[in-house]
């Protein structure tokens, strides 16, 4: 008769595993999202490359983040990059 082993799992927990990974991925994408509003709102007040360029937080880790850039007068594409937590992403 199997009585259960530390390393195995039951199907709940595994559900619920899944679930927090759905949960993270979701505040991932709405975090990203956020980070291309507020960098768009940028170049669109400052009607291009900002210079100075100003800092936003990093929706990853909440440090200020300078290294970010917009191909504003090309096709709005966003590039972001978190040297703190190393969390990057380009659209």
């Amino acid at each position: 008769m199997w009585d259960g082993c530390d390393t195995c799992i039951n199907l709940d927990t595994y559900r619920e595993m899944k679930l927090l990974e759905i949960q993270n991925m979701n505040d991932l994408a709405k975090g990203i999202g956020e980070t291309i509003n507020k960098i768009h709102d940028i170049y669109k007040k400052h009607d291009g490359e900002p210079y100075p360029k100003p800092l936003i937080d990093c929706f990853n880790c909440g440090r200020p983040v300078g290294t970010y850039t917009c191909s504003w007068d090309y096709n709005k594409h966003v590039s972001f990059m978190c040297p703190h937590c190393k969390i990057s992403f380009m659209t």
